[in-house]
């Protein structure tokens, strides 16, 4: 006799559809050491990398969602990283400090 064989497949599509962006901005930039960070969820904590990734300063705790005002406004001029963890992620933008 014969035998057939049949492998059925299921389609499974894993994902969130119609998900919310986060948005994360930081102005102005280029700055005096004085600069909002924006966010649409609530941030956890910021820290200030310089330009060696030495730790400039940290803001912890749930900071806010919104506008959080950064004042690093005694250090040397020069490029900083600006790390911005949410619940879902961490955001990094570059600031310059020019005074």
């Amino acid at each position: 006799g014969c035998t057939a064989i049949s492998d059925d497949y299921t389609h499974i599509s894993i994902g969130i559809s119609n998900a919310e962006e986060i948005t994360f901005n930081l102005y102005p930039n280029p700055n005096y050491g004085i600069f909002i960070v924006s966010c649409s969820e609530t941030v956890l904590d910021i820290v200030i990398y310089n330009a060696l990734g030495e730790v400039v300063q940290k803001i912890a705790g749930n900071v806010s969602k919104g506008n959080i005002t950064v004042n690093i406004s005694d250090v040397a001029d020069g490029i900083y990283f600006v790390e911005a963890r949410t619940a879902e992620r961490s955001f990094v933008k570059r600031v310059t400090v020019s005074r």
